[in-house]
């Protein structure tokens, strides 16, 4: 006698989906977030980092820092170039006002605030060599990793280690150019006379052209994907 087995109704699998999205590093305006994996191999050993996510890690964290004593100067310059420029004006107002088309440009009481400016331009350009060494450290560890044969290891949660040179690259490149930038500024902006240099110097000096307007976006995302920040 045949035993029949009552067959159920059938379930339905679902087949789960793969997610084909891909994030472009090559241009700023696109999406530069970490995606957290849960079997990324980083996230299993955060406890006992070593060796080169050991170094990436610190590395990051003292990119944030760079990047916030760079800001605090830039503030200090701000308001010293804000002064240079209330005094260039008037002097120029003066002038203008003047029969003698041959009064001081230059007036004593802005070699103080000059001097005040170079010490500020001396110090970001000590951040600028710091940034500098870390983006080289960073390239030094790329190379290293390829050697062994794990260059295309994620470290974290989705980035490799050409991606950490990518980022820390750009970003002492841009840090370097505007310091040229400001040192322009420097030597020119006391001997200038008319508004439109000025004013012109005041501006590029505060708005940094050669910073990305995603410097931030670059910056949350390093520290995100180093699990600085969640």
């Amino acid at each position: 006698m045949k035993t029949v087995t009552k067959m159920g109704p059938k379930r339905s699998k679902k087949t789960p989906t793969k997610s084909t999205d891909t994030l472009d590093y090559s241009s700023f305006q696109n999406e530069f977030s970490p995606i957290k994996l849960v079997e990324s191999p980083g996230l299993q050993r955060q406890g006992n980092l070593t060796g080169t996510a050991r170094k990436l890690k610190d590395g990051a964290a003292d990119l944030h820092n760079y990047i916030q004593s760079w800001n605090g100067y830039k503030t200090e310059g701000s308001n010293i170039i804000s002064d240079i420029a209330n005094i260039k004006l008037e002097k120029i107002l003066e002038n203008e006002e003047s029969v003698d088309q041959n009064d001081k440009m230059l007036p004593e009481s802005l070699l103080p605030l000059c001097e005040k400016l170079n010490n500020v331009l001396q110090k970001l350009e000590k951040i600028t060599v710091k940034l500098s060494r870390l983006a080289e450290m960073c390239k030094g560890l790329a190379e290293l990793e390829k050697y062994k044969g794990d260059g295309d290891v994620v470290l974290f949660q989705t980035w490799d280690i050409d991606q950490f040179v990518t980022v820390f690259s750009q970003i002492s490149n841009m840090y370097e150019k505007e310091y040229r930038m400001k040192q322009f500024i420097l030597e020119n902006i006391c001997h200038v006379n008319d508004r439109n240099s000025i004013m012109f110097y005041s501006s590029t000096w505060i708005h940094e052209p050669y910073i990305d307007i995603n410097i931030s976006l670059m910056l949350e995302s390093v520290l995100l994907e180093t699990n600085h920040k969640t």
